[in-house]
C-alpha cells in the first residue's frame, strides 16, 4: 500500500505527500518579505483528516515566531470546514479585530473565494488593501477580478509518478521496506501578493 498526497501516523504505510511544515513556513517568508508584519492564518476545523494542514499551520506558527520575536496572535488564526458557506461565516471576525492583519495565508485554496467575497462587501480590495497566498494551485491558471492567486502547487504527477515506483517495487518484489517521501511544493507568484 502507498498512499499519495497524505500520510498516515502508523509507520507501517508508505507514501509520498508534499513537505507541508516547510511549505508553511516558507510562504510565511514570502509574505513577510513583500512587507506584511501583520499575517493572519486560515485552517481547517480540528479533524483527524487534517494532518497536512495542521503542518502548514506549524510551519506558519514557526515562521512568524522565527520573523518577529513572539508567536503569532491567535486571533489572527481562522479555521472552519472546507465548505465555502463555513469558511465566509468564520471569517467575519476579521471585520471586528482592532488591528487588522495586511495579508492572510490560506492552508486550502478553497477558502479563497469567500474570504475575497466577504473582504469586498465590507469595502476591501484584493490585492491594494489585502494580500492573499492559498495552497493546492486549484486556481493557478484561474484570473479572480482582475488578478491571479498566489498559491503553492503542490506536485500531485510527480507524487503519483513515485508512489507508482514504489509499488511496482513491491509487486516486483525489487523492495519490501516502507518508504515514506515527501516531496517540495512549487510557489506560484500571483497578484494577489502585494508588497507593502
Amino acid at each position: 500500500c502507498v498512499i499519495v498526497g497524505d500520510r498516515k501516523i502508523d509507520e507501517s504505510f508508505s507514501w509520498v505527500d508534499t513537505d507541508n511544515e516547510r511549505a508553511g513556513y516558507e510562504t510565511t517568508k514570502r509574505i513577510w518579505e513583500k512587507g506584511h508584519r501583520k499575517i493572519a492564518f486560515y485552517g481547517v476545523l480540528n479533524s483527524i483528516y487534517n494532518k497536512n494542514i495542521f503542518d502548514r499551520e506549524k510551519g506558519f506558527r514557526r515562521a512568524i515566531l522565527e520573523l518577529s520575536g513572539k508567536p503569532v496572535s491567535e486571533e489572527y488564526i481562522f479555521r472552519s470546514s472546507y465548505d465555502q458557506k463555513s469558511a465566509a461565516e468564520n471569517f467575519l471576525p476579521f471585520f471586528s479585530l482592532k488591528e487588522k492583519p495586511t495579508a492572510m495565508f490560506c492552508s486550502t485554496d478553497n477558502h479563497i473565494p469567500p474570504v475575497i467575497c466577504e473582504l469586498s462587501k465590507h469595502g476591501i480590495k484584493v490585492p491594494d488593501d489585502f494580500s492573499i497566498v492559498g495552497f493546492d494551485g486549484i486556481f493557478q491558471d484561474q484570473m479572480f477580478y482582475n488578478f491571479s492567486i498566489a498559491t503553492n502547487v503542490q506536485p500531485f504527477s510527480i507524487m503519483g509518478k513515485r508512489a507508482a515506483e514504489i509499488l511496482f517495487g513491491y509487486i516486483n518484489k525489487t523492495s519490501v521496506e516502507i518508504i515514506q517521501e515527501e516531496i517540495p511544493v512549487k510557489f506560484q507568484d500571483g497578484g494577489s501578493l502585494k508588497q507593502i
